[in-house]
């Protein structure tokens, strides 16, 4: 399927021989169509535009044609484009009659103007409607009038430009939701992870504290989140785009495992579906769809790479702050697996025997505690009148 709008531009340099004749026999060729739209049946042609500072909505071919060879003789450069839409996209804008037709182009003159760099009291131009069946287009050919240099030649990425523009003004609203269902699903998604994220801190606080939610968290996350945390670097800012491949690949894979949990599965289909149906508005090709679309994974990506390590960063100074405190005598890598390995064991006692003795029950079952963690089940013991 077609993108949305499709719009072609060609010239023909002014200093090329035949240049001229060729700019005036398009004149013809597009007033004078089998299947131009006219003002009324007794109307010569389809032609209408902006000549000599005035709108009119029936212009003379002939008239037409004498002025447009002159002008390309004097070196203006006459850009020849159309824009074409799907039979089902016409009747949704309601482009049922020629003067909708000339109001819509009306409205987007302006595009061609600052797409081209054509100061607004030198732009003018003609253009004609042919509603052929499957694939009704409007053509329309504009220049300068008083052009400083002569344009030899547009650069390709000039002319994508002016169609990505048409396509956003003309399907404003349609883009806006879409763009809408992918934003809103972004937000929804920062928010849940966020929310797990510092739920998944306040358990790992809770180790030491005795306060712990039970956040239903995967253990393969879990191993996930401390293997990342292990290996972030030491030095320098700690952020996604910034990450060592080897630590972002880790975080991808930590992402991926996220993405697919039950609450995240319906946020993230919306997140793509959005940005698809957006993408297919420009793009009917699907290798520029694809691109698109990576574009898209990348900058969820990002967001929800950032979000994980922050609390890896408050997890980090928490754990820091901890030891401080704890005179404990352990290198970060043993006290940040104590602590995965413990909420592991937690996360899975407290869906089984709830919150009631879970913090000792999992330090008793973990043998790869830290000294200072070992104490601390030592002491609660002996407080309790337990024999240690």
């Amino acid at each position: 399927m077609s993108s949305a709008l499709i719009y072609k531009m060609r010239l023909k340099a002014p200093n090329m021989p035949g240049t001229a004749s060729h700019n005036s026999n398009y004149v013809k060729y597009i007033a004078e169509r089998e299947h131009v739209m006219k003002l009324s049946p007794e109307s010569e042609s389809g032609l209408f535009g902006k000549i000599g500072g005035a709108n009119s909505d029936e212009l003379n071919v002939i008239d037409t044609q004498k002025y447009v060879y002159d002008i390309s003789k004097a070196g203006a450069t006459v850009y020849n484009a159309y824009i074409s839409f799907r039979p089902e996209i016409v009747r949704r804008l309601e482009l049922d009659s020629l003067e909708k037709w000339q109001n819509y182009i009306k409205f987007h003159i302006e595009t061609l103007m600052r797409g081209y760099g054509i100061p607004k009291n030198r732009f003018e131009y003609i253009a004609a409607v042919h509603d052929k069946k499957g694939q009704p287009h409007i053509h329309i050919s504009f220049w300068d009038k008083d052009p400083p240099v002569i344009v030899q030649f547009v650069k390709k990425e000039v002319s994508d430009n002016v169609r990505k523009k048409l396509i956003h003004d003309t399907f404003a609203n349609e883009l806006s939701y879409y763009y809408g269902i992918s934003n809103e699903a972004m937000s929804d998604a920062k928010e849940l992870v966020g929310k797990l994220m510092i739920d998944f801190e306040r358990d790992i606080s809770g180790i030491y504290s005795d306060r712990f939610s039970g956040v239903d968290m995967p253990e393969e996350l879990i191993r996930k989140y401390a293997d990342i945390l292990n290996n972030l670097p030491r030095r320098g800012r700690i952020a996604y785009a910034y990450l060592p491949k080897e630590t972002k690949d880790m975080v991808i894979g930590m992402i991926k495992e996220m993405i697919m949990l039950p609450k995240m599965k319906t946020i993230i289909k919306d997140y793509y579906s959005g940005a698809r149906s957006a993408a297919e508005m420009f793009d009917s090709k699907e290798t520029e769809i694809d691109r698109k679309m990576r574009k898209a994974a990348g900058d969820l990506y990002n967001r929800i790479g950032n979000i994980i390590l922050k609390s890896m960063l408050r997890t980090l100074k928490e754990n820091n702050e901890q030891r401080k405190k704890d005179n404990a005598e352990i290198n970060t890598q043993m006290t940040v697996d104590s602590v995965i390995y413990a909420l592991n064991a937690m996360s899975r006692l407290f869906r089984t025997q709830g919150s009631a003795g879970t913090v000792n029950t999992a330090h008793a079952l973990i043998g790869e505690l830290s000294k200072q963690a070992k104490k601390d089940i030592a002491r609660q013991k002996q407080d309790k009148g337990h024999e240690v």
